[in-house]
């Protein structure tokens, strides 16, 4: 007898094969990115997904999620990495290259040519922190966020070492990812949940992975195809998950 985890895999590949996704590579102002495309659907871009990388990761580290969130769908999946040091969490050059991409949009992203695109920003670990405070500095504000465990992120005041409250537009829809227990360094009380706290009442959604119970090998890195950072912190491998973050 087949388990559920094995059929949802077997229709996540099946649905992979029927489409035909096309990924390629651009530089522009501010950073790189990877953009994630349905060839197969018959309206392009009516939604582009940014995501910036996590700590000392690539965009080419994340194709999995990127095919099964476009995969027969009109959504772009772009991940960005505005960065050239394996750090994340500049809010400054976040906003760089999302404005970047956004004034140069026809040219980065021939698909999207002519088109207004709904925009969801968002970030896996620092970068989902960087998307989260850059909003204040962008002139065309996103229409939501994703964060993909969002960290360094603070509900009150710290004073060693000095932290201020994370700004937080309550205006923009906030979806987040996160987690029961803390894994690969990122404490759960500064990633997913603050944000969740921090944004505004009606309009935001909370995902937490159980990793205490039932999910015990599922980390902070199983959004990326093969964990992050080698040995230190690998995932569990587990499609379920990018099937869940995609269907959501």
């Amino acid at each position: 007898m087949f388990s559920l985890q094995r059929i949802v895999a077997f229709l996540s590949l099946l649905a992979l094969a029927e489409g035909k996704i096309q990924t390629e590579d651009k530089k522009t102002k501010g950073g790189k990115l990877r953009y994630t495309y349905d060839d197969a659907v018959s309206y392009q871009c009516e939604s582009l997904l940014l995501i910036g990388v996590g700590t000392a990761m690539k965009n080419s580290d994340y194709d999995i999620i990127a095919g099964k969130v476009s995969t027969g769908k009109s959504i772009v999946t772009v991940f960005t990495d505005h960065s050239r040091t394996p750090i994340k969490l500049s809010d400054k050059a976040y906003a760089k290259l999302y404005t970047s991409i956004v004034d140069n949009l026809d040219d980065l992203i021939p698909v999207c040519k002519g088109k207004a695109p709904k925009i969801i920003i968002g970030g896996h670990s620092a970068s989902g922190s960087a998307a989260i405070k850059s909003v204040s500095r962008v002139e065309r504000k996103p229409d939501g966020f994703i964060g993909l465990d969002p960290f360094d992120i603070y509900e009150k005041k710290k004073f060693l070492p000095p932290k201020s409250v994370t700004p937080v537009d309550k205006s923009i829809p906030m979806m987040s990812w996160g987690f029961e227990k803390t894994t690969c360094g990122t404490k759960i009380n500064n990633a997913a949940k603050p944000a969740y706290r921090l944004a505004g009442d009606e309009a935001r959604v909370f995902y937490r992975l159980g990793n205490k119970t039932d999910m015990k090998k599922v980390t902070h890195c199983d959004f990326a195809d093969k964990g992050c950072f080698g040995p230190v912190c690998r995932g569990s491998k587990r499609e379920d998950i990018k099937d869940a973050i995609a269907a959501s």
